[in-house]
């Protein structure tokens, strides 16, 4: 299935720029003889990141600045 960039949210489209610039720059630290632990930190890092900026975007896009909804909703992140 193929879905063309208009069809995804803005914020979708940076995030995928974003994940695609930092996986670049870990690939260029890895290969520059960074332990895998900090690349891997590193990456874990960048994702929680993606993960909450996507949910406050939806936030935003969904009650915009009602404080009051806000603190009524969470992210539960798992491992998995």
């Amino acid at each position: 299935m193929s879905i063309s960039n208009a069809t995804i949210r803005p914020a979708v489209l940076q995030a995928r720029q974003y994940l695609a610039a930092e996986r670049n720059k870990l690939r260029e630290q890895h290969n520059s003889g960074s332990p895998g632990i900090q690349v891997c930190t590193r990456f874990t890092d960048i994702l929680d990141n993606v993960v909450m900026q996507l949910f406050e975007d939806a936030l935003q896009e969904v009650f915009g600045n009602d404080l009051l909804i806000r603190e009524q909703v969470a992210i539960v992140p798992h491992s998995g």
